[in-house]
């Protein structure tokens, strides 16, 4: 029992972090694509 409670532990912190990661690379993505679009607005502005 304590193994499965051990296993439990470490796949739930590995998947914390995977979820840190995702979430890090989604918001660099947003912010790149928010870049993208403003910088078509201004192109087109001019």
């Amino acid at each position: 029992m304590p193994s499965v409670v051990r296993g439990f532990t470490q796949i739930r912190r590995r998947s914390l972090r995977n979820w840190f990661f995702s979430a890090s690379y989604m918001s660099v993505h947003i912010l790149g694509r928010a870049f993208d679009v403003s910088l078509s607005i201004l192109t087109l502005d001019s």
